[in-house]
Protein backbone atom coordinates (compact mmCIF):
# COMPACT_ATOMS: atom_id res chain seq x y z
CA UNK A 1 0.00 0.00 0.00
CA UNK A 2 1.31 3.39 -0.80
CA UNK A 3 2.20 5.48 2.35
CA UNK A 4 2.40 9.02 2.64
CA UNK A 5 5.76 10.82 3.73
CA UNK A 6 6.04 13.25 5.95
CA UNK A 7 9.22 14.72 7.04
CA UNK A 8 9.43 16.38 10.37
CA UNK A 9 11.41 19.68 11.90
CA UNK A 10 14.76 19.64 11.74
CA UNK A 11 14.62 20.05 16.29
CA UNK A 12 12.63 16.29 15.73
CA UNK A 13 14.91 14.37 13.75
CA UNK A 14 16.65 11.38 15.88
CA UNK A 15 18.87 8.72 14.38
CA UNK A 16 16.58 5.91 14.42
CA UNK A 17 15.74 2.68 12.23
CA UNK A 18 12.90 2.66 9.97
CA UNK A 19 10.59 -0.14 10.61
CA UNK A 20 8.79 -2.13 7.43
CA UNK A 21 5.49 -2.76 9.23
CA UNK A 22 3.55 -4.18 5.93
CA UNK A 23 4.30 -7.39 6.50
CA UNK A 24 1.51 -9.24 8.98
CA UNK A 25 1.75 -12.96 8.56
CA UNK A 26 0.68 -15.99 10.10
CA UNK A 27 3.11 -17.91 12.25
CA UNK A 28 1.95 -21.36 12.76
CA UNK A 29 4.49 -21.43 15.74
CA UNK A 30 3.04 -18.97 17.63
CA UNK A 31 -0.07 -19.97 17.97
CA UNK A 32 -1.38 -19.36 14.61
CA UNK A 33 -1.26 -15.43 15.71
CA UNK A 34 -0.32 -12.60 13.02
CA UNK A 35 2.92 -11.25 13.41
CA UNK A 36 4.55 -8.04 12.72
CA UNK A 37 8.13 -8.11 10.71
CA UNK A 38 9.98 -5.19 11.41
CA UNK A 39 12.95 -4.84 9.02
CA UNK A 40 15.24 -2.93 10.91
CA UNK A 41 17.42 -0.71 9.03
CA UNK A 42 19.70 2.12 9.80
CA UNK A 43 18.34 5.44 8.02
CA UNK A 44 15.96 7.82 8.36
CA UNK A 45 14.22 8.69 5.18
CA UNK A 46 11.00 9.90 6.60
CA UNK A 47 9.87 11.35 9.60
CA UNK A 48 7.65 8.07 10.02
CA UNK A 49 9.50 5.07 11.85
CA UNK A 50 10.21 2.94 14.63
CA UNK A 51 13.01 1.86 16.53
CA UNK A 52 13.69 -1.13 18.13
CA UNK A 53 17.02 0.08 20.02
CA UNK A 54 17.97 -4.11 20.62
CA UNK A 55 18.21 -3.83 16.58
CA UNK A 56 22.13 -3.15 15.34
CA UNK A 57 22.87 -0.16 14.01
CA UNK A 58 25.91 -1.54 11.98
CA UNK A 59 23.74 -1.20 8.33
CA UNK A 60 22.76 -5.01 8.18
CA UNK A 61 18.69 -5.80 7.63
CA UNK A 62 18.03 -7.40 10.56
CA UNK A 63 14.05 -9.40 11.33
CA UNK A 64 12.54 -8.86 14.50
CA UNK A 65 9.01 -10.38 15.30
CA UNK A 66 6.61 -10.68 17.97
CA UNK A 67 2.71 -10.62 17.52
CA UNK A 68 -0.04 -7.71 18.66
CA UNK A 69 -0.40 -8.98 21.78
CA UNK A 70 3.26 -8.79 22.26
CA UNK A 71 3.52 -4.94 21.03
CA UNK A 72 0.39 -3.60 22.82
CA UNK A 73 1.77 -5.38 26.12
CA UNK A 74 4.75 -3.55 25.60
CA UNK A 75 3.23 -0.08 25.01
CA UNK A 76 1.13 -0.53 27.33
CA UNK A 77 3.15 -1.97 30.39
CA UNK A 78 2.40 -0.53 33.32
CA UNK A 79 5.28 -0.69 35.13
CA UNK A 80 7.38 1.54 32.96
CA UNK A 81 6.44 5.22 32.29
CA UNK A 82 6.39 6.05 28.28
CA UNK A 83 7.61 9.53 27.05
CA UNK A 84 5.19 11.11 24.32
CA UNK A 85 6.35 14.37 22.99
CA UNK A 86 3.72 16.50 20.37
CA UNK A 87 5.33 18.97 18.59
CA UNK A 88 2.74 21.72 17.32
CA UNK A 89 3.03 25.56 16.29
CA UNK A 90 1.48 27.90 18.08
CA UNK A 91 -0.89 28.65 15.32
CA UNK A 92 -2.34 25.33 15.12
CA UNK A 93 -2.37 24.85 19.62
CA UNK A 94 -4.86 28.05 19.30
CA UNK A 95 -6.99 26.59 16.58
CA UNK A 96 -6.95 23.96 18.86
CA UNK A 97 -8.42 26.27 21.67
CA UNK A 98 -10.32 28.38 19.43
CA UNK A 99 -12.97 25.12 18.06
CA UNK A 100 -12.88 24.34 22.24
CA UNK A 101 -14.38 28.40 22.66
CA UNK A 102 -17.12 27.67 19.83
CA UNK A 103 -18.41 24.33 20.78
CA UNK A 104 -16.54 22.58 23.85
CA UNK A 105 -17.72 18.67 22.71
CA UNK A 106 -16.26 19.14 19.20
CA UNK A 107 -14.14 16.29 17.50
CA UNK A 108 -11.54 18.43 15.03
CA UNK A 109 -8.37 17.95 15.66
CA UNK A 110 -5.65 20.06 14.65
CA UNK A 111 -2.32 18.88 13.33
CA UNK A 112 1.15 18.10 15.36
CA UNK A 113 4.22 15.80 15.31
CA UNK A 114 4.26 12.76 17.66
CA UNK A 115 7.30 10.78 19.16
CA UNK A 116 6.90 7.99 21.81
CA UNK A 117 9.91 6.02 23.81
CA UNK A 118 9.54 3.59 26.26
CA UNK A 119 12.40 0.98 27.82
CA UNK A 120 10.57 -2.27 29.46
CA UNK A 121 13.47 -4.61 30.91
CA UNK A 122 15.91 -3.48 29.00
CA UNK A 123 14.21 -3.07 25.66
CA UNK A 124 13.87 -0.03 24.32
CA UNK A 125 11.54 0.93 21.18
CA UNK A 126 10.68 4.26 19.90
CA UNK A 127 7.92 5.59 17.70
CA UNK A 128 7.97 8.98 15.49
CA UNK A 129 4.73 10.12 13.00
CA UNK A 130 4.64 13.93 11.34
CA UNK A 131 1.24 15.02 10.97
CA UNK A 132 -1.06 13.01 13.67
CA UNK A 133 -4.96 14.28 14.50
CA UNK A 134 -5.06 16.14 18.11
CA UNK A 135 -7.63 16.85 19.97
CA UNK A 136 -9.41 17.14 23.24
CA UNK A 137 -11.68 14.79 24.50
CA UNK A 138 -14.00 14.28 27.40
CA UNK A 139 -17.88 14.58 27.91
CA UNK A 140 -18.79 16.17 31.15
CA UNK A 141 -14.51 16.62 32.47
CA UNK A 142 -13.84 18.31 28.99
CA UNK A 143 -11.73 21.76 30.09
CA UNK A 144 -9.82 23.74 28.40
CA UNK A 145 -6.10 23.03 28.08
CA UNK A 146 -4.92 27.01 28.14
CA UNK A 147 -6.59 29.53 30.23
CA UNK A 148 -6.02 31.90 28.32
CA UNK A 149 -3.58 32.88 24.92
CA UNK A 150 0.15 32.91 24.10
CA UNK A 151 3.56 32.14 25.92
CA UNK A 152 4.91 32.36 29.10
CA UNK A 153 1.78 32.71 31.24
CA UNK A 154 2.13 29.32 32.92
CA UNK A 155 -1.59 28.98 32.24
CA UNK A 156 -1.91 25.41 30.67
CA UNK A 157 -4.12 22.88 32.03
CA UNK A 158 -4.36 19.42 31.98
CA UNK A 159 -7.21 17.60 29.80
CA UNK A 160 -8.09 14.49 28.22
CA UNK A 161 -6.38 14.29 24.64
CA UNK A 162 -7.27 12.11 21.80
CA UNK A 163 -4.08 11.15 19.52
CA UNK A 164 -4.98 9.88 15.79
CA UNK A 165 -2.24 9.08 13.70
CA UNK A 166 -4.09 8.55 10.55
CA UNK A 167 -6.38 11.96 10.80
CA UNK A 168 -4.91 13.31 7.67
CA UNK A 169 -3.86 10.34 5.15
CA UNK A 170 -6.02 10.14 2.32
CA UNK A 171 -8.31 7.06 2.31
CA UNK A 172 -5.81 4.58 0.73
CA UNK A 173 -3.03 5.42 2.93
CA UNK A 174 -2.60 4.06 6.81
CA UNK A 175 0.07 4.44 9.74
CA UNK A 176 -0.09 2.17 12.81
CA UNK A 177 2.11 2.50 15.56
CA UNK A 178 3.50 -0.81 16.15
CA UNK A 179 1.52 -1.86 13.19
CA UNK A 180 -1.29 -2.24 15.24
CA UNK A 181 -2.48 1.49 16.71
CA UNK A 182 -3.93 3.94 14.78
CA UNK A 183 -4.47 6.42 18.06
CA UNK A 184 -4.28 6.43 21.76
CA UNK A 185 -6.12 8.33 24.57
CA UNK A 186 -4.37 10.48 27.22
CA UNK A 187 -6.74 11.14 30.15
CA UNK A 188 -5.58 13.45 32.83
CA UNK A 189 -6.14 11.78 36.73
CA UNK A 190 -9.17 14.20 37.08
CA UNK A 191 -10.29 14.09 40.63
CA UNK A 192 -7.61 11.36 41.46
CA UNK A 193 -5.10 12.43 43.13
CA UNK A 194 -3.81 8.46 43.96
CA UNK A 195 -3.14 8.54 39.58
CA UNK A 196 -4.13 4.72 39.75
CA UNK A 197 -7.58 4.30 39.49
CA UNK A 198 -8.16 4.11 36.03
CA UNK A 199 -4.80 1.95 35.03
CA UNK A 200 -5.46 0.16 38.23
CA UNK A 201 -8.62 -1.31 37.38
CA UNK A 202 -8.07 -1.89 33.61
CA UNK A 203 -5.14 -3.96 34.84
CA UNK A 204 -7.16 -5.75 37.29
CA UNK A 205 -9.52 -7.27 34.50
CA UNK A 206 -6.87 -8.39 32.31
CA UNK A 207 -5.01 -10.06 35.44
CA UNK A 208 -7.98 -11.89 35.82
CA UNK A 209 -8.49 -13.10 32.02
CA UNK A 210 -10.90 -10.45 31.17
CA UNK A 211 -9.20 -10.05 27.07
CA UNK A 212 -11.85 -7.82 26.31
CA UNK A 213 -11.01 -5.08 28.44
CA UNK A 214 -8.53 -2.26 26.87
CA UNK A 215 -4.72 -1.89 28.02
CA UNK A 216 -3.19 0.78 30.27
CA UNK A 217 -0.26 2.30 31.48
CA UNK A 218 1.71 5.97 31.97
CA UNK A 219 2.83 8.20 29.84
CA UNK A 220 4.64 11.40 30.52
CA UNK A 221 3.30 14.00 28.28
CA UNK A 222 5.39 17.19 26.96
CA UNK A 223 3.83 19.75 24.43
CA UNK A 224 6.36 22.05 22.44
CA UNK A 225 4.94 24.83 20.92
CA UNK A 226 6.75 26.38 18.26
CA UNK A 227 5.90 30.61 17.97
CA UNK A 228 8.80 30.99 15.13
CA UNK A 229 11.59 29.81 13.84
CA UNK A 230 13.67 30.22 16.64
CA UNK A 231 11.28 30.15 19.38
CA UNK A 232 9.46 27.33 20.83
CA UNK A 233 7.75 26.80 24.37
CA UNK A 234 8.43 23.43 25.91
CA UNK A 235 5.72 22.87 28.58
CA UNK A 236 5.57 19.68 31.13
CA UNK A 237 2.18 18.86 30.70
CA UNK A 238 2.77 16.13 33.60
CA UNK A 239 1.78 12.18 33.90
CA UNK A 240 -1.56 11.05 32.15
CA UNK A 241 -3.34 7.46 32.12
CA UNK A 242 -2.37 6.24 28.82
CA UNK A 243 -5.28 3.56 27.37
CA UNK A 244 -5.92 1.45 24.07
CA UNK A 245 -8.42 2.53 22.00
CA UNK A 246 -11.65 0.25 21.56
CA UNK A 247 -12.01 -0.05 17.74
CA UNK A 248 -10.60 -1.96 14.83
CA UNK A 249 -7.55 -2.28 15.33
CA UNK A 250 -8.81 -3.67 19.11
CA UNK A 251 -10.67 -6.06 17.17
CA UNK A 252 -8.05 -7.21 15.38
CA UNK A 253 -5.87 -8.24 18.52
CA UNK A 254 -8.58 -10.18 20.37
CA UNK A 255 -9.74 -12.58 17.54
CA UNK A 256 -8.81 -16.43 17.59
CA UNK A 257 -6.58 -15.71 14.73
CA UNK A 258 -4.43 -13.21 16.50
CA UNK A 259 -4.32 -14.62 20.21
CA UNK A 260 -5.73 -11.88 22.04
CA UNK A 261 -8.92 -13.06 23.17
CA UNK A 262 -11.40 -14.96 21.27
CA UNK A 263 -13.74 -12.74 18.71
CA UNK A 264 -14.39 -14.70 15.73
CA UNK A 265 -13.44 -11.95 13.10
CA UNK A 266 -13.10 -7.56 13.55
CA UNK A 267 -15.77 -7.51 10.81
CA UNK A 268 -18.87 -7.46 13.36
CA UNK A 269 -20.52 -4.36 14.57
CA UNK A 270 -18.79 -2.48 17.37
CA UNK A 271 -20.94 0.01 19.48
CA UNK A 272 -19.76 2.77 22.16
CA UNK A 273 -22.82 2.96 24.86
CA UNK A 274 -22.57 6.44 26.79
CA UNK A 275 -25.27 8.77 28.33
CA UNK A 276 -25.92 11.15 25.29
CA UNK A 277 -29.50 12.05 23.97
CA UNK A 278 -30.27 8.75 26.49
CA UNK A 279 -29.40 6.24 28.89
CA UNK A 280 -27.96 3.43 27.02
CA UNK A 281 -30.08 0.92 29.01
CA UNK A 282 -31.25 -1.43 26.60
CA UNK A 283 -34.13 -1.19 26.66
CA UNK A 284 -34.90 1.92 24.70
CA UNK A 285 -35.56 1.40 20.42
CA UNK A 286 -35.96 4.93 19.36
CA UNK A 287 -34.14 5.02 15.89
CA UNK A 288 -32.71 8.41 16.95
CA UNK A 289 -30.71 7.30 19.95
CA UNK A 290 -28.46 4.89 17.38
CA UNK A 291 -26.27 5.91 14.96
CA UNK A 292 -22.66 7.19 13.83
CA UNK A 293 -21.06 10.20 15.62
CA UNK A 294 -20.23 12.97 14.27
CA UNK A 295 -19.05 16.65 15.81
CA UNK A 296 -17.21 18.94 13.24
CA UNK A 297 -17.32 22.38 11.93
CA UNK A 298 -17.19 23.25 8.25
CA UNK A 299 -15.93 25.95 5.81
CA UNK A 300 -13.89 27.13 9.00
CA UNK A 301 -12.07 29.89 8.42
CA UNK A 302 -8.86 31.15 11.19
CA UNK A 303 -8.04 34.92 11.22
CA UNK A 304 -4.95 33.95 12.80
CA UNK A 305 -3.28 37.52 12.83
CA UNK A 306 -5.87 38.12 15.90
CA UNK A 307 -6.83 34.70 17.23
CA UNK A 308 -7.31 35.54 20.86
CA UNK A 309 -8.04 38.96 20.82
CA UNK A 310 -11.12 41.56 20.57
CA UNK A 311 -10.48 41.81 16.73
CA UNK A 312 -10.75 38.27 16.13
CA UNK A 313 -12.84 37.11 13.01
CA UNK A 314 -12.69 33.32 12.92
CA UNK A 315 -15.67 31.82 11.78
CA UNK A 316 -17.26 28.67 10.63
CA UNK A 317 -20.31 28.32 8.35
CA UNK A 318 -21.81 25.59 10.22
CA UNK A 319 -21.70 23.12 13.09
CA UNK A 320 -22.70 19.32 12.36
CA UNK A 321 -23.62 17.86 15.56
CA UNK A 322 -24.43 14.17 15.39
CA UNK A 323 -24.78 12.37 19.12
CA UNK A 324 -25.82 9.62 20.02
CA UNK A 325 -26.33 7.04 23.09
CA UNK A 326 -25.56 4.02 21.01
CA UNK A 327 -22.52 5.31 18.36
CA UNK A 328 -21.47 2.87 15.93
CA UNK A 329 -17.75 2.89 15.56
CA UNK A 330 -17.28 -0.23 12.49
CA UNK A 331 -19.03 -0.47 9.57
CA UNK A 332 -19.90 2.68 9.60
CA UNK A 333 -21.71 2.70 6.20
CA UNK A 334 -24.03 0.03 7.04
CA UNK A 335 -25.53 2.05 10.12
CA UNK A 336 -29.40 1.17 8.56
CA UNK A 337 -28.66 -2.73 8.64
CA UNK A 338 -26.45 -2.33 11.77
CA UNK A 339 -28.87 -0.65 13.85
CA UNK A 340 -32.17 -2.56 13.18
CA UNK A 341 -30.24 -5.92 13.67
CA UNK A 342 -28.96 -4.01 17.08
CA UNK A 343 -32.58 -2.99 17.94
CA UNK A 344 -33.74 -6.37 17.07
CA UNK A 345 -31.32 -7.89 20.05
CA UNK A 346 -32.68 -5.97 22.47
CA UNK A 347 -36.53 -6.50 21.41
CA UNK A 348 -35.31 -10.04 22.15
CA UNK A 349 -33.93 -9.59 25.24
CA UNK A 350 -36.62 -7.51 26.49
CA UNK A 351 -39.02 -9.96 25.19
CA UNK A 352 -37.56 -12.84 27.47
CA UNK A 353 -40.05 -14.18 30.20
CA UNK A 354 -38.47 -13.71 33.67
CA UNK A 355 -40.70 -16.62 34.62
CA UNK A 356 -39.02 -18.98 31.64
CA UNK A 357 -35.39 -19.39 32.81
CA UNK A 358 -34.63 -21.87 30.62
CA UNK A 359 -35.45 -20.01 27.85
CA UNK A 360 -33.28 -17.31 29.58
CA UNK A 361 -30.58 -19.72 29.70
CA UNK A 362 -30.25 -21.08 26.27
CA UNK A 363 -30.59 -17.14 24.85
CA UNK A 364 -27.58 -16.25 26.90
CA UNK A 365 -25.87 -19.44 25.54
CA UNK A 366 -26.65 -18.26 22.02
CA UNK A 367 -25.81 -15.17 22.45
CA UNK A 368 -23.06 -14.53 24.67
CA UNK A 369 -20.23 -15.85 26.46
CA UNK A 370 -22.16 -15.82 30.10
CA UNK A 371 -18.72 -17.10 31.94
CA UNK A 372 -16.98 -13.96 30.78
CA UNK A 373 -19.51 -11.60 31.16
CA UNK A 374 -20.25 -12.85 35.00
CA UNK A 375 -16.20 -12.57 35.09
CA UNK A 376 -16.45 -8.79 33.76
CA UNK A 377 -19.31 -7.66 36.30
CA UNK A 378 -17.81 -9.41 38.82
CA UNK A 379 -14.51 -7.24 38.80
CA UNK A 380 -16.58 -4.18 37.45
CA UNK A 381 -19.02 -4.93 40.81
CA UNK A 382 -16.03 -5.90 43.04
CA UNK A 383 -13.93 -2.20 41.92
CA UNK A 384 -17.02 -0.08 42.62
CA UNK A 385 -17.88 0.63 39.24
CA UNK A 386 -21.62 2.99 39.89
CA UNK A 387 -20.95 4.80 36.64
CA UNK A 388 -21.46 1.80 34.53
CA UNK A 389 -24.78 0.02 33.00
CA UNK A 390 -26.33 -1.48 36.39
CA UNK A 391 -26.15 1.02 38.35
CA UNK A 392 -25.84 4.51 36.03
CA UNK A 393 -26.79 3.19 33.02
CA UNK A 394 -23.41 4.80 30.89
CA UNK A 395 -20.01 3.66 29.92
CA UNK A 396 -19.97 0.61 28.30
CA UNK A 397 -19.23 -1.29 24.44
CA UNK A 398 -20.98 -3.63 22.85
CA UNK A 399 -19.25 -5.86 19.97
CA UNK A 400 -21.32 -7.79 17.64
CA UNK A 401 -19.62 -10.89 16.49
CA UNK A 402 -19.84 -12.09 13.14
CA UNK A 403 -20.51 -15.52 14.66
CA UNK A 404 -23.46 -14.28 16.45
CA UNK A 405 -21.93 -13.82 19.64
CA UNK A 406 -22.59 -10.63 21.54
CA UNK A 407 -19.89 -9.17 23.81
CA UNK A 408 -19.99 -6.26 26.82
CA UNK A 409 -16.80 -4.54 26.96
CA UNK A 410 -16.00 -2.61 30.14
CA UNK A 411 -14.90 1.47 29.68
CA UNK A 412 -14.01 4.35 31.77
CA UNK A 413 -12.87 3.37 34.99
CA UNK A 414 -12.13 6.90 36.87
CA UNK A 415 -14.86 6.54 39.58
CA UNK A 416 -13.72 3.57 41.31
CA UNK A 417 -12.15 2.14 44.49
CA UNK A 418 -13.93 4.64 46.67
CA UNK A 419 -15.36 7.08 44.81
CA UNK A 420 -19.07 7.53 45.91
CA UNK A 421 -22.01 9.36 44.53
CA UNK A 422 -25.99 9.74 44.53
CA UNK A 423 -26.12 9.12 48.57
CA UNK A 424 -23.99 5.44 48.43
CA UNK A 425 -21.03 4.25 49.84
CA UNK A 426 -20.56 2.05 46.68
CA UNK A 427 -17.87 -0.25 49.04
CA UNK A 428 -20.41 -1.42 51.46
CA UNK A 429 -22.96 -1.89 48.81
CA UNK A 430 -24.31 -5.29 48.22
CA UNK A 431 -22.83 -7.11 45.18
CA UNK A 432 -25.83 -8.90 44.33
CA UNK A 433 -27.93 -5.88 44.00
CA UNK A 434 -25.84 -3.33 42.81
CA UNK A 435 -27.54 -1.03 40.74
CA UNK A 436 -30.83 0.34 38.90
CA UNK A 437 -33.87 -1.31 38.17
CA UNK A 438 -34.94 -1.79 34.22
CA UNK A 439 -31.37 -2.89 33.42
CA UNK A 440 -32.54 -6.34 31.11
CA UNK A 441 -29.28 -7.42 30.24
CA UNK A 442 -27.79 -7.99 34.29
CA UNK A 443 -31.45 -9.13 35.88
CA UNK A 444 -32.28 -11.51 33.66
CA UNK A 445 -28.90 -12.96 33.68
CA UNK A 446 -29.44 -13.32 37.47
CA UNK A 447 -32.19 -14.94 37.34
CA UNK A 448 -30.81 -18.17 36.04
CA UNK A 449 -29.19 -19.80 38.89
CA UNK A 450 -26.34 -21.06 37.60
CA UNK A 451 -25.51 -17.76 35.83
CA UNK A 452 -26.48 -16.36 39.35
CA UNK A 453 -24.08 -19.08 41.14
CA UNK A 454 -21.43 -18.55 38.61
CA UNK A 455 -21.28 -14.45 39.34
CA UNK A 456 -21.02 -14.83 43.23
CA UNK A 457 -18.13 -17.61 42.78
CA UNK A 458 -16.42 -15.00 40.35
CA UNK A 459 -17.19 -12.34 43.07
CA UNK A 460 -15.33 -14.04 45.66
CA UNK A 461 -12.39 -15.50 43.80
CA UNK A 462 -11.55 -12.29 42.60
CA UNK A 463 -11.95 -10.21 45.71
CA UNK A 464 -10.06 -12.81 47.50
CA UNK A 465 -6.81 -13.53 44.95
CA UNK A 466 -3.74 -11.86 45.22
CA UNK A 467 -4.84 -9.25 42.71
CA UNK A 468 -6.92 -7.43 45.20
CA UNK A 469 -4.82 -7.80 48.29
CA UNK A 470 -4.49 -4.65 49.90
CA UNK A 471 -0.74 -5.04 50.70
CA UNK A 472 0.07 -6.40 47.34
CA UNK A 473 -2.30 -3.54 45.52
CA UNK A 474 -0.54 -1.05 47.56
CA UNK A 475 2.86 -2.51 46.88
CA UNK A 476 2.14 -2.69 43.32
CA UNK A 477 0.67 1.17 43.02
CA UNK A 478 3.36 2.30 45.04
CA UNK A 479 5.66 0.87 42.57
CA UNK A 480 4.40 2.27 39.93
CA UNK A 481 4.11 5.54 41.33
CA UNK A 482 8.36 5.25 42.05
CA UNK A 483 8.81 5.34 37.74
CA UNK A 484 7.05 8.79 37.87
CA UNK A 485 6.47 10.71 40.72
CA UNK A 486 9.44 12.95 39.90
CA UNK A 487 7.33 13.95 36.72
CA UNK A 488 3.78 14.38 38.34
CA UNK A 489 4.46 18.28 39.51
CA UNK A 490 5.01 21.12 36.95
CA UNK A 491 5.05 25.17 37.39
CA UNK A 492 3.70 25.74 33.98
CA UNK A 493 0.45 24.16 34.54
CA UNK A 494 -2.48 25.89 36.15
CA UNK A 495 -3.96 23.36 39.09
CA UNK A 496 -6.46 24.98 40.78
CA UNK A 497 -8.89 25.34 38.25
CA UNK A 498 -9.05 21.73 36.49
CA UNK A 499 -9.64 18.84 39.44
CA UNK A 500 -6.09 17.95 38.72
CA UNK A 501 -3.56 17.21 41.48
CA UNK A 502 0.50 18.33 41.36
CA UNK A 503 1.22 15.92 43.82
CA UNK A 504 0.66 12.03 44.89
CA UNK A 505 -2.08 11.50 47.61
CA UNK A 506 -3.83 8.85 48.90
CA UNK A 507 -7.30 10.03 48.95
CA UNK A 508 -10.02 8.52 46.66
CA UNK A 509 -13.10 10.65 47.06
CA UNK A 510 -13.99 13.65 44.31
CA UNK A 511 -14.86 17.03 45.38
CA UNK A 512 -18.40 16.08 43.98
CA UNK A 513 -19.00 12.60 45.54
CA UNK A 514 -21.39 12.10 47.93
CA UNK A 515 -21.00 10.70 50.99
CA UNK A 516 -17.42 11.86 51.06
CA UNK A 517 -15.24 9.24 52.27
CA UNK A 518 -11.66 9.43 51.68
CA UNK A 519 -11.11 5.67 51.13
CA UNK A 520 -7.16 5.06 50.77
CA UNK A 521 -5.55 2.14 48.04
CA UNK A 522 -1.83 2.32 48.53
CA UNK A 523 -2.45 2.13 53.17
CA UNK A 524 -2.94 -0.98 53.51
CA UNK A 525 -3.47 -0.60 57.01
CA UNK A 526 -5.68 2.01 57.12
CA UNK A 527 -9.07 2.10 58.51
CA UNK A 528 -10.96 3.15 55.09
CA UNK A 529 -8.42 1.25 53.43
CA UNK A 530 -11.20 0.33 50.25
CA UNK A 531 -9.59 -3.28 48.94
CA UNK A 532 -9.88 -4.49 52.92
CA UNK A 533 -13.62 -3.15 53.29
CA UNK A 534 -14.76 -4.16 50.10
CA UNK A 535 -13.05 -7.72 50.84
CA UNK A 536 -15.20 -8.00 53.42
CA UNK A 537 -18.13 -6.50 52.11
CA UNK A 538 -18.42 -9.38 49.04
CA UNK A 539 -17.59 -11.74 51.37
CA UNK A 540 -20.85 -11.17 53.84
CA UNK A 541 -22.93 -11.24 51.15
CA UNK A 542 -21.63 -14.17 48.82
CA UNK A 543 -20.75 -16.43 51.34
CA UNK A 544 -23.62 -17.89 51.35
Amino acid sequence: MKRKLFLLPAFLLLSVFTLNLSSCTNAASDNNAALLTLNSQSSNQSGNSENPSNSSSSGNSQVETFTRSQALDFIFNPDSLAEISLNITRTEWNHLLKYYDWKKNNESCVHADFTFSKTVNGVSRSYQKSDIGFRIRGNTSRIRPQLGWGAGNNDYRQAHFTLDFEEFLTDDEEWKMAGCMKGMILKRFKDDPTYAREVYSYNLFRKNGIWTAPRAGYAHLTINIKDSETSTESINFGVFAMIEQINKQYLKERTSKNGGGSYNSAGGNLWKCTWKNLSPTLTETSEWGFGVEDLHFEDVVFDDANIGTENDTSSYSNYVCNNYSYDLKTNKSAISSAKNSFISWINELNALNDNDTSTIKNWYNNHMDPELFAKTYAINVILGMWDDYWANGNNYYFYFDSNGKSYFIPYDYDNVLGVNQSGTDWANKDPMNWGSSNRPLIEKFLLVNEFKQMYKRYLLEFSQNDYFDANKAAAQITAWHSTFSDKVDSSQLDWSTSNSYNQIVDNTYASWGSPYIEYKIFTPGASLNYFTIRKACIKYYCSN
